[in-house]
């Protein structure tokens, strides 16, 4: 039987609680930890990136040396990234190219974060979040070629409508890139759009990995018929003249051997060995050991959280929100794409680092509460 003072207490409304809950911590303190490392990562570029092996500016040696006249035998992407450093100003400015290269980085990671629920972040989440910062340290923290794919995140990032318009934005904005700098990425548009209409409708994983095989084989078909080379012909040309002395982290063949049916199967066995990274476990040396454990960790994470989102769906809905679903297709034809050209792990990993900002916003968006009906664009 209550007391008087029991039943005055228990009819008396409750003051709101606004003490931080359980799923609030980590947002709270991996914010705060985003923000440090951030500024970790642009004092430790502004101070040259001490500690870091030279290789890893290669390509800013050659930007440097194509702006000062000295290696006019450049490719024709150098070419265009060191015009478009000498149009901002900045040919003579290493110091300031390296900065406004990790800005971008993060201006593209900061609106990727504020176009899903940061809230849903866990602890999981924001050490992935985090390591991007490190990469971003790495990779743009000099004259770098990929100063121009940031442009193309920024557009698949906040193109989150379910209109014609945020489909074809994004496409759009590949075919200019591809256009103006890196054709290859004529092939990122043709096959993210491929993917876009498969994924469309509630699929299991059996049903990906075939669509994936299937627009391998077509590749091995076309290639060899409107290109006239293997589909793994651009890597061994690449490679002709390179050697793992010099370079220790070269995509070989797996299975020796030329033809359609070669290129088939080394392009997909290079597209699972980006997945599960075994050559950077064992012969990259320990950033690319660590590197690599951090891909593992950020494709296991995005197969968890698509796998739950799958589950949490009513039976003949789509699993994914068209959003998802471009950002899905977005980031597996730039792998599929980069398997049959990329000749090392160490230039995948370059490449890659922008594209991960797109994996970042996939995976916050199907977390338990992320943005996951982004309202219509057009």
């Amino acid at each position: 039987m209550r007391t008087p003072i029991e039943t005055r207490a228990s009819a008396e409304p409750r003051s709101p609680d606004t003490t931080p809950g359980p799923t609030d911590e980590p947002s709270l303190i991996g914010g705060g930890v985003f923000v440090v490392a951030s500024l970790i990562a642009l004092a430790w570029v502004a101070a040259d990136r001490p500690g870091l092996p030279s290789h890893f500016s290669n390509d800013e040696g050659t930007i440097i040396n194509v702006n000062r006249g000295t290696f006019t035998e450049a490719d024709a992407s150098f070419q265009l990234i060191a015009a478009v450093y000498r149009w901002l100003g900045l040919a003579e400015l290493p110091a300031l190219a390296a900065m406004l290269g990790v800005l971008s980085y993060l201006l593209a990671l900061t609106l990727a974060l504020r176009k899903t629920q940061v809230s849903s972040a866990g602890w999981l989440d924001w050490g992935i979040i985090v390591s991007c910062v490190a990469l971003a340290a790495i990779y743009h923290g000099a004259y770098t070629k990929d100063l121009l794919t940031m442009g193309v995140v920024l557009v698949i990032v906040l193109c989150r409508g379910s209109g014609i318009l945020s489909e074809l934005v994004p496409i759009l904005a590949m075919l200019l890139y591809a256009e103006a700098f890196r054709t290859y990425w004529f092939l990122v548009a043709g096959v993210s759009v491929a993917l876009r209409f498969a994924l469309r409708m509630r699929r299991g994983w059996v049903t990906t990995l075939v669509v994936i095989l299937m627009l391998y084989a077509v590749l091995a078909v076309v290639f060899p018929q409107f290109v006239g080379v293997d589909l793994d012909h651009f890597r061994h040309t690449v490679n002709e003249y390179r050697s793992n002395a010099s370079v220790n982290t070269l995509i070989t063949q797996f299975i020796p051997g030329t033809g359609p049916v070669f290129g088939f199967v080394n392009s997909v066995l290079t597209f699972g060995s980006f997945i599960v990274p075994i050559p950077l476990l064992f012969r990259g040396g320990a950033i690319y050991l660590i590197v690599a454990v951090l891909l593992i960790v950020i494709w296991v994470s995005l197969l968890v959280a698509i796998r739950s989102a799958r589950r949490r769906a009513d039976a003949g809905s789509q699993a994914l929100t068209p959003f998802q679903n471009r950002l899905l297709a977005s980031l597996l034809a730039f792998l599929i794409v980069q398997s049959i050209f990329e000749p090392d792990y160490g230039s995948f990993l370059r490449h890659l680092t922008p594209m991960l900002v797109v994996a970042v916003c996939l995976l916050l968006s199907l977390r338990p509460g992320g943005s996951a009906r982004p309202p219509s664009l057009g």
